[in-house]
């Protein structure tokens, strides 16, 4: 399984580069994802967006896809 390095852990991910185990997550990782994706610093409205999807995912048992959702309406 390929594994990322984020905040100084190594994180296991699937071939498409999402965490395997949302019980790593933390959000010095966030802030990592989102540092090597070029986004320098959460605001509050990335966290608000982050607790959202993290929530509906605790209550559904698997992510939403949100990528598909985001694209929607172009």
């Amino acid at each position: 399984m390929p594994v990322a390095h984020y905040a100084g852990r190594a994180v296991p991910i699937d071939t498409d580069g999402f965490m395997t185990d949302s019980s790593q997550w933390t959000p010095d990782i966030a802030e990592a994802i989102a540092a090597e994706v070029g986004i320098a610093g959460l605001t509050s409205d990335h966290w608000t967006v982050l607790a959202l999807c993290r929530e509906e995912t605790a209550r559904r048992g698997f992510p939403h896809a949100l990528g598909l959702e985001v694209g929607k309406g172009r």
